[in-house]
């Protein structure tokens, strides 16, 4: 729209999708380990591979035949000004994407090289995206009230106050609800909601001052603030089920309840089935708190015919406030009938935010495209007229 960055967007758009087929190269070739290598071979591999440097290549080629045709905006722009702000937000989604793939790229060079073998997991990730993440949420807020070209703190002072002060509320008061106070993770909700209320606010401001309706705004404002609002509860939901998850291994008896953290957890029995190409046992559990059933779990053993280990497929109770897991583990004895089974459940507060935070992100993306054609087509429409008037 304003015709900056242009260069920037394109090299960018290019090595997102080049990052995405390397991810692709290193779970279906068997390099790296993972939940996604079911389908790993060599073959497919030297496939990605290949196809990995031709995308490479015929991208970057179009790109240098067509660079000297891109025009860019050449008028300046302050220190502090939107456009400024969405640099500093690009250059911080750029070191994440770049950690991230240190993380993950720096065992398999020590071990090729002979350097020896690491392990790099989640502490290394968290200490080093949690910071980036939350002054990227920090800088979302004064982006949205930032004007273009320049802008100083002084003039959107009330507009940053006046959606803080309830998302510090909420912010801070999260974390009692589950496991007491923690500042960090309370500093993450606070950002979080701060960016949620900042969208609504910006909504309704806009509404009051050009006196308009809801579906009157312009579709690219609205995506705007819709991705924004995603991006909140996809925070919101990824923080409450990392930090505030629970996971219970238990052993039970059919016809036994459990009481595990509220919930009564009762192995009412086992139900054989025959697949396609499986034998399967399925357990049945009923979930209730304060003696009413809020669920029915049926996690599942299958054994294929086809050989192998046996497989587990677990039940989810899905929830607007947390979902349930469980899965069912090994019988510890000989008989269907009496003998007790082992089996785990998850609670995960908020996972469906994370899912949803996905979504409305998706569905903001949409919009707005939508609303950029609309506004070109429009201008188009008036120039014709205008020419054909003339």
């Amino acid at each position: 729209k304003r015709q900056v960055f242009r260069h920037w967007s394109i090299l960018l758009s290019i090595t997102s999708f080049a990052l995405a087929l390397l991810g692709t190269f290193l779970v279906r070739s068997g390099v790296l380990t993972s939940v996604h290598a079911f389908a790993s071979d060599a073959t497919r591999g030297v496939f990605i591979l290949i196809f990995l440097f031709l995308v490479i290549g015929v991208a970057l080629t179009l790109y240098a035949w067509r660079a000297p045709k891109l025009q860019e905006n050449e008028q300046s722009f302050a220190i502090f000004s939107r456009e400024s702000l969405l640099l500093v937000n690009n250059v911080l989604l750029v070191v994440s994407c770049v950690t991230v793939m240190v993380g993950t790229l720096f065992p398999l060079f020590t071990e090729a090289f002979g350097l020896g073998q690491f392990s790099v997991g989640p502490p290394y990730f968290e200490s080093v995206l949690a910071p980036l993440w939350l002054l990227l949420l920090v800088l979302v807020p004064i982006g949205i009230f930032a004007r273009w070209k320049y802008d100083n703190l002084a003039r959107m002072r009330k507009d940053l106050i006046i959606p803080l002060v309830p998302a510090a509320v909420l912010g801070m008061t999260m974390p009692m609800f589950w496991d007491g106070f923690s500042l960090w993770i309370g500093l993450g909700f606070t950002a979080a909601w701060w960016v949620a209320f900042s969208s609504v606010y910006l909504v309704i401001d806009r509404m009051r001052r050009n006196k308009q309706a809801l579906w009157s705004l312009p579709l690219h404002f609205l995506g705007m603030n819709l991705g924004h609002l995603g991006l909140a509860v996809f925070v919101v939901g990824a923080l409450a089920a990392k930090n505030y998850a629970e996971e219970y291994n238990r052993v039970i008896y059919p016809r036994q309840t459990l009481h595990v953290e509220g919930y009564d957890v009762s192995f009412m029995h086992l139900e054989g089935k025959v697949g396609a190409n499986f034998d399967s046992l399925i357990g049945h559990f009923d979930v209730a708190v304060d003696g009413k059933r809020i669920a029915r779990l049926r996690p599942e053993k299958r054994q294929y015919f086809s050989g192998g280990e046996p497989t587990t497929e677990t039940s989810i109770n899905r929830g607007f406030l947390r979902d349930l897991y469980m899965s069912l583990g090994e019988m510890q004895g000989v008989d269907f009938e009496t003998s007790p089974w082992s089996v785990r459940l998850y609670y995960k507060p908020l996972m469906n935010w994370v899912w949803a935070g996905f979504i409305m992100m998706a569905l903001a993306a949409y919009i707005s495209f939508r609303g950029v054609r609309r506004q070109k087509f429009n201008k188009v429409s008036k120039t014709k007229g205008v020419t054909d008037v003339a």
